[in-house]
C-alpha cells in the first residue's frame, strides 16, 4: 500500500485544487471488482491504514451497498478524518434496493460518521446491469437519501446544512439528462 500511496502523492504533486469556480477532488475508488456485476476478489478495507493516511487525497471511494457496516468502524478507528464516499447501492446484482433499505444503511453510517464527511454513491459504475434497473436503484439512492437529508434538516436546522452540500436532492429521480 506504500508504494500505491507515493504513486499517488507523485502523481498529484502539481494537482491544481481549482479549476476556476471548481473546485478538483482526489478521490481514489477502492474496487471490489465488477467485470459482467460479479465481485472478483473479498477483502476488507484495514489494508488501506496506515498507509491512506499519507496519501494526497480529499476522499476515498468506497463499497459498503454489497459489503455491510464492518468497515466503517474499522476505517473510524483507524484515523480517517477526510470525507468518505459511501457505496450504497450494489452494482453487483440486479435487485433494486428499496428507498428504505438505502435510508438505512445512511443512517447506520452516520452513527460512525458525521453528515458533512459522507457523500452517497453507487458501490461504482453500472454499465453491466439493464438500464431500467440502474435507473431504479440510483432513483432508490437519490430519494432515499432525500429522506435522510429532511431529518438532517429537521435535527440540525438550515442554517448548518451548508457542509451537507452532497446530500442535497434536487429531483426526486434522477433522468437520462442528469446521468442516470
Amino acid at each position: 500500500m506504500a508504494v500505491a500511496v507515493e504513486a499517488i502523492n507523485i502523481v498529484t504533486k502539481g494537482y491544481r485544487r481549482t479549476m476556476g469556480a471548481v473546485r478538483l477532488l482526489r478521490q481514489p475508488h477502492v474496487c471490489y471488482g465488477n467485470r459482467y456485476a460479479r465481485p472478483s476478489w473479498e477483502g476488507h478495507y484495514d489494508f488501506l491504514f496506515p498507509a491512506v493516511l499519507d496519501a494526497n487525497v480529499d476522499q476515498l471511494i468506497l463499497e459498503f451497498g454489497r459489503k455491510g457496516r464492518e468497515g466503517l468502524r474499522v476505517i473510524q478507528r483507524l484515523g480517517w478524518d477526510r470525507a468518505l464516499r459511501l457505496g450504497e447501492v450494489d452494482v453487483k446484482t440486479e435487485q433494486i434496493e428499496s428507498t428504505e433499505v438505502i435510508a438505512q444503511r445512511i443512517r447506520k453510517a452516520l452513527e460512525t460518521f458525521p453528515a458533512d464527511k459522507l457523500i452517497i454513491n453507487p458501490d461504482g459504475g453500472l454499465r453491466h446491469l439493464p438500464a431500467d434497473v440502474a435507473r431504479s436503484k440510483l432513483a432508490a439512492m437519490v430519494i432515499g437519501t432525500a429522506a435522510i437529508r429532511r431529518t438532517l434538516t429537521t435535527q440540525l436546522g438550515p442554517d448548518q446544512l451548508v457542509e451537507l452540500n452532497e446530500l442535497t436532492v434536487t429531483s426526486p429521480v434522477p433522468t437520462v439528462e442528469q446521468g442516470a
